[in-house]
């Protein structure tokens, strides 16, 4: 019994399994990022994530952001030469619970990844009987020059 033991562990031993070598050379390090405004109502009607390099641009969204509120919401100090802003809006939904969150951004390369999470109420959860339109404003610091977003679940 001991010699079909041996005779088989060497038999094994001996077998060789090769697996493919790919040298995919992915430079991955997080970003620093920040949140800067975020609310669930007063957003767009429209899902949209879009990526804001301008001041101009930034007190446009700022000014819709702004629209139905008093006090209007303060523009925040931005360098666009190290630092750019995304917008992520989740669109008019029919009742609270509705959230859009940042959950991770990454330089990947030459590409920077937003990764963000959808959140919707659970069927049992109490909420808001009213219109809301979710958003989230985040400054993200030393961006790439292409800046994607990446849904996570």
């Amino acid at each position: 019994m001991i010699k079909y033991f041996l005779i088989c562990c060497l038999l094994f031993s001996s077998c060789k399994t090769t697996q493919s070598e790919t040298n995919h050379s992915i430079e991955q390090q997080d970003v620093s990022f920040e949140v800067i405004l975020e609310s669930a109502t007063d957003g767009k009607k429209g899902h949209s994530l879009e990526v804001i390099n301008t001041a101009s641009q930034l007190a446009e969204v700022y000014n819709i952001l702004s629209k139905t509120i008093e006090p209007k919401h303060q523009i925040p100090e931005i360098d666009f030469n190290s630092e750019t802003v995304a917008a992520l809006f989740l669109g008019e939904k029919n009742t609270g619970g509705y959230h859009i969150v940042p959950m991770e951004v990454i330089n990947e390369n030459d590409t920077t990844i937003i990764k963000y999470k959808e959140i919707s109420p659970a069927p049992t959860d109490m909420v808001t009987m009213s219109l809301t339109q979710p958003f989230c404003l985040i400054k993200i610091y030393n961006p790439k020059k292409e800046i994607v977003f990446k849904k996570v679940k």
